[in-house]
Parts: C-alpha cells; sequence; structure tokens
C-alpha cells in the first residue's frame, strides 16, 4: 500500500514526526525516489508501537480517503472551511490528493482529513430495514415477572 503513494509526498508527512523517525533509526533522503526509498522500514515504523497518533491518523485517513468521492469531500469540507487547495494536482492520484491537501497550509489543514471523513460518513449510505406493524398490539403488552425473566 505505502508504495502506491507518491513517495515525496509520504516523505513529506513522515519529516513532520522527526523524533519517531529519529528513534527508529529512519533517515528520508532530500530527493525520494521509488528506487532509493526503504519501503520495508516505512512499514516498520508505521507497525511499531508508539506511533505518534497524528501520524497514524494521517495515514489511516490518507488510506480511507483515497478515492473520488472522498476527494470531493475534501475539497467540499476545504471551501466550507474557508482552506486554500491551491497547489498543484497534476499526476496525483486521490490518495496523494488526500496527503498533499493535509500538508498543504500545514498545520492549518490537519484537521481537514477528520473532518472530510466525518461528512463522508454522515452522509455514506447504511442497511436500515423498517418493517411496519400490520396492526396495533402494543396495548397488549405485559410487563414480564421475575419467573419469566429467567
Amino acid at each position: 500500500a505505502l508504495k502506491r503513494l507518491n513517495e515525496r509526498l509520504l516523505c513529506d508527512i513522515l519529516r513532520k514526526f522527526p523524533d519517531h523517525l529519529q528513534a527508529h533509526g529512519l533517515m528520508i533522503l532530500d530527493s525520494p525516489d521509488r528506487d532509493n526509498l526503504n519501503y520495508e522500514a516505512i512499514r516498520d515504523l508505521c507497525m511499531a508501537g508508539g506511533i505518534p497518533g497524528e501520524l497514524e491518523d494521517v495515514l489511516f485517513f490518507v488510506s480511507i480517503l483515497g478515492n473520488r468521492r472522498a476527494q470531493e469531500q475534501i475539497e467540499r469540507e476545504a471551501r466550507v472551511r474557508g482552506r486554500s487547495l491551491a497547489f498543484n494536482r497534476n499526476g496525483l492520484t486521490h490518495a496523494d490528493f488526500a496527503m498533499h491537501a493535509w500538508l498543504h497550509d500545514w498545520p492549518r489543514n490537519r484537521a481537514l482529513l477528520e473532518a472530510a471523513y466525518a461528512g463522508s460518513r454522515i452522509y455514506g449510505k447504511s442497511s436500515y430495514e423498517y418493517n411496519p406493524m400490520l396492526r396495533d398490539v402494543r396495548d397488549r403488552f405485559r410487563t414480564p415477572s421475575p419467573d419469566q425473566m429467567f
């Protein structure tokens, strides 16, 4: 999953957590590319205990908001909050867009992904089935006695 992300944006996010990188001995190159990026070390860093909550959150939101509808929700949330997403979108996947939105105007846009996720969950499809009563029998209800309960 890490290899599907834009390596430059992924490294920019990781650089926001220098103490965690240093604690795990991970050096991020200035010009990362798919050939020189140690994905195994990044995976281990992400799976290690003590991962900063904000890093865990951004990685979760990037994975869950990596689709067209979620990108539209991020853009909508940015408009509502008066936040700018004025960055070059050429070549970005939906997940890359989510990372870039989080990084853009950092730290002001940090809560943007969480708000977009919450908005998408509110309006997301859910399964609910209603079975109306054929006749009203509520007057026949009797509270069960303790003997009937057990």
